[in-house]
């Protein structure tokens, strides 16, 4: 595979019409979407304001199975044990009801607590 192809996976294969494949950037943009409007995440941005899609969202597939990492920094006064559950449901069902693939594991790593002064700086 050349280093220049995107890390792909079959999602359908029909004998007459050849196969449908996915990319893992896709899972992610997919995983984020699904995690958009959960409470006590901080939104990640890039460098002009606009939503890096997929940022901190790591993607493994076997065969028809999805593993996922997901990164986040949590709002201060949130609960991890509130907030990581409603990920990894929200996840799952997304992946599993749009690519009908299997989701085996959605792991929620919390790398960071935003603060109040942080996010006053995230809103300028």
């Amino acid at each position: 595979m050349d280093e220049t192809e995107r890390k792909t996976s079959v999602i359908g294969k029909r004998e007459q019409t050849g196969e449908v494949r996915i990319s893992d950037e896709v899972i992610a943009i997919i995983a984020d979407l699904a995690i958009g409007d959960v409470e006590g995440i901080s939104t990640y941005s890039s460098r002009k304001g606009k939503r890096a899609y997929g940022k901190g969202i790591g993607i493994r597939v076997e065969d028809n199975n999805v593993y996922v990492n997901v990164s986040i920094i949590l709002k201060k006064g949130y609960k991890v044990a509130a907030v990581a559950p409603t990920i990894q449901q929200k996840i799952k069902a997304s992946i599993e009801n749009m690519l009908e693939m299997n989701v085996k594991e959605v792991n929620v790593y919390v790398v960071g607590i935003q603060t109040d002064k942080a996010a006053s700086e995230q809103d300028k």
